[in-house]
């Protein structure tokens, strides 16, 4: 089951959740009347452009413009901290398939770490584009028990047992940890998870894969599960697409030539599936991304606008990530995007949008 999140009852304004009532309460007021959020200084400070790593696979595809001018099958383009010695929690990345991926399972945060790994994978997929017949495969058609599923497995034959259902672009699917499941031909996905390398593998159309059935059946969910989610808009320019307790997920849409300002209390990624902006002096057009963490900075929409995708690493939605430039000044004031949602109107709409019922 996809999880619903929100503010439970608490604003996030800068790196600070607020505390206390009188806090909550000035915040409020400075949001009703409209008048710009205090820029936060942080003694850490983190911007950087996000080093690209291509992965070719033998399901990827051969040519994947207009994300890149890459040849050969490139499954993978994975967007990295610009030291490799630099961890995160998150790991975002675009997928590109000509075949089926394997039928695999992720571990949740406990039995990663009875493993020797420091966290599972719960993640998150955008549908960006899908050929006519393209599916994903998320969970089973129904309950079966590990005896059936293991027999499948190892027939070959576990193909049938995963409910796969049809893909098109803008669907968003949350894929808790323990869920079994795989992605089809035809696709482009933005993924966002758990930086996390434990992966169980169940089924891989007899390609050359070591399995690990005793593994997945140990972590897996042998049932049915309800993952594709609908939320509302926080803003004209902010869409929810997923809450998880690990991450949200937003996509912002921005006029040609807007400025804004942005804010990330968090690690947060940014990556842009349309059009060109300039985050903070990095210029980034399609299939390029910025990395921040407790950083604030300018943007500007280039002149065809900007469709961005924003990660970040706390299960509440930022009501301020994201505000309107009023000022030529660099360091002059800022509201936020879609002032009418914060504070109470803010945790309403993420609420309402929650709980619509997700689709089959």
């Amino acid at each position: 089951m996809a999880q619903s999140g929100g503010l439970s009852g608490r604003l996030t304004n800068g790196c600070e959740l607020a505390c206390g009532r009188r806090y909550v309460r000035q915040q409020m007021l400075c949001a009703s009347r409209l008048l710009p959020m205090p820029l936060k200084r942080w003694s850490i400070m983190t911007i950087e452009r996000a080093r690209i790593e291509a992965h070719f696979k033998p399901w990827g595809v051969d040519g994947i413009l207009p994300w890149s001018t890459l040849g050969g099958r490139v499954g993978e383009l994975c967007f990295e901290r610009a030291d490799a010695a630099q961890q995160s929690q998150l790991q975002l990345k675009l997928l590109f398939t000509n075949q089926p991926l394997s039928i695999h399972v992720h571990p949740g945060d406990e039995q990663a770490t009875e493993a020797g790994f420091v966290r599972g994978k719960t993640e998150a997929w955008l549908v960006l584009s899908a050929s006519a017949n393209a599916k994903v495969g998320v969970g089973l058609v129904r309950t079966c028990s590990e005896r059936e599923v293991r027999a499948a497995a190892e027939q070959g034959a576990l193909v049938a047992l995963i409910d796969w259902r049809s893909a098109f672009a803008g669907d968003v699917i949350n894929v808790p940890a323990g869920t079994i499941h795989a992605i089809g031909e035809g696709l482009v996905i933005a993924e966002i998870q758990q930086r996390s390398d434990l992966t169980y593998h169940l089924y891989d159309y007899d390609r050359d894969r070591q399995l690990d059935i005793d593994q997945a059946l140990a972590v897996a969910n042998l049932g049915a599960v309800q993952v594709r989610v609908r939320f509302g808009r926080l803003s004209d320019q902010r869409q929810l697409l997923s809450t998880t307790p690990y991450f949200c997920f937003e996509q912002i849409t921005l006029a040609p030539g807007s400025r804004w300002r942005i804010e990330t209390p968090c690690e947060t990624w940014v990556l842009c599936i349309d059009g060109k902006a300039d985050i903070a002096e990095h210029l980034v057009a399609r299939g390029e991304a910025v990395f921040l963490e407790r950083e604030h900075g300018s943007v500007q929409a280039g002149p065809e606008g900007a469709k961005l995708l924003a990660a970040y690493a706390q299960p509440n939605v930022l009501p301020y990530l994201l505000q309107r430039a009023v000022s030529d000044q660099p360091d002059g004031p800022f509201t936020p995007s879609g002032h009418s949602l914060l504070g109470k109107t803010l945790q309403r709409a993420v609420n309402q949008t929650a709980e619509r019922p997700a689709d089959r």
